[in-house]
């Protein structure tokens, strides 16, 4: 399980997403795994009406 906070979050709930692996190449030709999250939305506009 990993815990995340968001900005502007006030509650807490489960969220199932997708993992993927991502690999970067260095300058040296070196290949990096790197393990992300898939999420749909990761901001949402700020309301600005008072």
């Amino acid at each position: 399980m990993l815990t995340i906070a968001s900005f502007g979050g006030n509650t807490m709930r489960v969220r199932h997403v997708d993992r993927s692996t991502i690999y970067v190449k260095t300058d040296d030709n070196e290949i990096i795994p790197l393990s992300v999250l898939v999420v749909p939305t990761i901001a949402k506009p700020i309301d600005t009406n008072l």
